[in-house]
């Protein structure tokens, strides 16, 4: 993972501008594919995150990933973005609203599909610890 910024907790985020992080994965695992068949599975993806204060208080966050994997043979790609509007207080936590778009490529099922999302987020800042909460609603597009 890679951070351009980082605030410090209670610091003025407004005068430290623009924070965030890129980060790059692998993964692999065993599954079972119909019953008793197990097979290997593998793939590589990456995320991003953007922080920018937009007024005292008032935050926006952009979220991007995509994802790639291979299961015996069968090949699946996927990706999300996401915005996020919230009011901040960055030693307390915030209360804000997200909508975003998910599609998933799928060579072997369904073919493309895609799915819209919203909804409304919480976070409560306890010293080292972030307690995190959402309710939303999805539906395939």
């Amino acid at each position: 993972m890679v951070s351009f910024s980082a605030v410090p907790a209670g610091a003025n985020p407004i005068a430290q501008g623009p924070s965030g992080y890129i980060e790059a994965f692998g993964q692999a695992a065993w599954h079972n594919t119909s019953g008793n068949d197990f097979g290997p599975w593998s793939g590589v993806g990456v995320a991003g995150r953007a922080n920018i204060w937009l007024h005292e208080g008032w935050a926006t966050q952009l979220d991007a990933s995509g994802n790639f994997f291979d299961a015996t043979g069968q090949s699946v790609l996927s990706g999300s973005a996401a915005v996020h509007l919230s009011r901040r207080d960055p030693s307390r936590g915030l209360i804000g609203a997200f909508a975003g778009y998910a599609t998933t490529n799928d060579c072997c099922a369904t073919g493309q599909d895609g799915s819209l999302f919203g909804g409304l987020e919480a976070q409560y800042y306890l010293h080292n610890l972030t307690l995190y909460g959402l309710v939303g609603l999805a539906t395939q597009v």
